[in-house]
């Protein structure tokens, strides 16, 4: 990947991402094909003497057959939204199911997020609109996709505490773009599911100014949506909170000591990302200074 960004410009933050996906192959009239994945994000933000931060985010997953690298996404200045309304219908191979926007490959998105720290508290959030009708003549077909993350953070002397709350709705990032969703690998890049909720918390114990100790818990519920969903939005809304299934309980445990001469990182991952095992974990950092 490659970012530009602008850093603390009276108080100005500019960022511009060109990332490259993992690449798919899709079988069409008998000929197997290589689906191209890129993620483009633009953001620009304001940060208030570190006391409060706000952030606006503008992104765009473009997917395709022999698809490179885009100058229009690519330029730093433009809205990768605003492409939505003039960008070619792609027909090659087509992915769609409907004849609403045939063969449309990219899948926009349009975000934010904020924090506010005041004393020993940190309050934080991120938000993210998939799908959202300008017009209102169809509203009342295809529902609002959004997702929500609200934290809270508690840092004093030696202890560090976070209270994570997060909610997708049903369809968020699914799309009829081929391997459009926000996802690398399979691994989300955003929340974790479409149709989900989730609590994560976390402590954090600082032994010394080198070493401390932390666990990770992470609870969650999903509906019956995941990102191999084939998108079918239209005429199909559904409940938000329609979770059926309780996933089992990740946690993650992990010592850390920067000094440590021979392992800096010694944990355990119990479950995580819903794998149903225990890993052990070791850690080692090499730095390596050119003068």
């Amino acid at each position: 990947q490659a970012t530009l960004s602008l850093e603390d410009f009276h108080g100005f933050n500019y960022r511009h991402s060109i990332i490259r996906l993992d690449n798919r192959f899709k079988e069409v009239d008998g000929v197997k094909n290589v689906v191209n994945r890129w993620y483009y994000l633009n953001q620009i933000g304001y940060n208030y003497k570190n006391i409060i931060e706000v952030n606006f985010t503008d992104a765009v997953i473009a997917t395709g057959y022999n698809r490179g690298l885009e100058w229009y996404y690519a330029n730093p200045l433009v809205s990768l939204f605003m492409e939505r309304k003039h960008e070619l219908h792609r027909r090659e191979g087509q992915d769609s199911i409907s004849v609403i926007g045939i063969g449309d490959n990219d899948n926009h998105f349009v975000g934010g997020d904020w924090k506010v720290k005041l004393k020993n508290y940190i309050f934080y959030g991120e938000w993210l609109i998939d799908e959202w009708q300008l017009t209102t003549d169809y509203r009342d077909s295809v529902q609002t996709m959004f997702g929500v993350m609200a934290g809270l953070g508690y840092m004093k002397e030696k202890w560090e505490i976070n209270l994570e709350y997060s909610i997708a709705s049903p369809w968020l990032y699914l799309n009829r773009a081929l391997y459009g969703s926000l996802e690398k690998h399979g691994q989300p890049l955003g929340l974790r599911s479409p149709q989900s909720q989730c609590i994560d918390m976390s402590v954090k114990y600082n032994i010394n100014d080198s070493k401390s100790i932390s666990i990770l818990s992470h609870f969650e519920q999903r509906g019956e949506q995941n990102f191999d969903t084939l998108a079918n939005a239209w005429d199909n809304i559904l409940p938000i909170n329609n979770f059926k299934e309780t996933l089992p309980v990740e946690l993650r445990l992990m010592y850390y000591d920067k000094n440590g001469k021979y392992v800096k990182r010694v944990g355990v991952y119990h479950n995580w990302l819903q794998s149903d095992n225990t890993y052990f974990i070791f850690g080692w950092d090499w730095d390596v200074k050119l003068e």
